[in-house]
């Protein structure tokens, strides 16, 4: 339980030293300048925080669980647009003045990262997470008809969205010119961004699997055996799943989690999963093919008992 803390906690953390690294030489004086900047500096540490969850360290993941992850990333996302609601009207001395688009080099950058904001909460809030929609029969029919690949490379323009917003900060006078300030939002910056571009060099170079068996086993239901290119393939436990991309395959590639199927104890050693026809990406999964390449990223999920390794009595989930 108490991990499910752990990416909150780094958002105050962040969030709290980057406010006293301010208040060594900026003052607000008044109490409306105090909440512009508290939700400006706030908004800041959930966006990075948010695109530490999206790098899925399995580290956490496996003390927390994937689904626990996408509801805390989800949650805490619906705090940043109130809070950059009242920081820009503040700021601003009021909304009227926020539309009138005052062109300052602060301000311009501001504009670009709130613009790629709202394209990726859009994109997550109806597009790639049924959290929030879930209720509605309407929203969750027109969730399924939307391009995920297409939002998903929308959903990217969050990485955008914060280097535009550290500019706008690094434009705005009384923050530029506070060095213990600065250093901070380029060090807490600088290894979230670097952290997600290894996380994606890592992925481009995971070692590749080949399809070796592909069959129907029912109307709607594909199983797909692949091998180890090289290598022995990964070890897994029963219940576990993985992030598949088909590389060289007519189905999109972006990477999709499926379940694994088959034992982890196969003797070939080989790793197995049963694909529904369900969405705009699984009702292609009838065109992959035997040769076809295929990255693995994970194993996650951390659905298997401890007594399934210490006993060998059966057990019916």
């Amino acid at each position: 339980m108490k991990y499910k803390w752990f990416y909150p906690g780094v958002s105050v953390l962040m969030f709290a030293t980057l406010y006293i690294a301010m208040a060594l030489e900026f003052s607000p004086g008044s109490f409306q300048t105090l909440v512009a900047v508290v939700t400006g500096l706030l908004s800041y540490s959930i966006m990075l925080t948010l695109v530490l969850i999206s790098i899925r360290p399995k580290s956490i993941e496996k003390k927390v669980g994937m689904t626990e992850l996408y509801e805390i990333h989800g949650w805490m996302a619906m705090v940043i647009p109130v809070a950059i609601l009242l920081h820009m009207i503040i700021f601003w001395s009021g909304l009227e003045n926020v539309i009138t688009l005052n062109l300052s080099p602060a301000s311009l950058w501001g504009y670009m990262g709130v613009i790629m904001l709202i394209i990726v909460m859009l994109t997550g809030i109806f597009v790639l997470s049924d959290t929030f929609i879930k209720g509605s029969k309407a929203l969750m029919k027109r969730k399924g008809g939307y391009n995920r690949n297409f939002q998903l490379w929308l959903h990217r323009l969050a990485i955008v969205s914060v280097i535009a917003i550290y500019l706008h900060m690094a434009n705005i006078g009384f923050l530029s010119d506070n060095q213990v300030f600065m250093t901070l939002l380029t060090v807490y910056t600088g290894l979230t961004l670097g952290a997600y571009i290894v996380k994606k060099i890592h992925n481009l170079m995971l070692p590749k699997y080949q399809i070796v068996r592909t069959e129907k086993i029912t109307p709607a239901i594909h199983e797909i055996e692949l091998e180890a290119t090289k290598g022995k393939a990964m070890e897994i436990e029963a219940g576990q799943f993985a992030f598949f991309r088909f590389v060289d395959s007519e189905v999109g590639r972006e990477p999709h989690p499926f379940s694994f199927s088959a034992s982890p104890r196969t003797k070939d050693g080989n790793l197995t999963v049963m694909i529904q026809e369900d969405g705009d990406f699984t009702d292609t999964i009838g065109q992959v093919k035997i040769g076809d390449k295929v990255t693995i990223e994970g194993p996650y999920g951390n659905f298997y008992p401890e007594a399934v390794q210490q006993s060998d009595k059966p057990m019916v989930f």
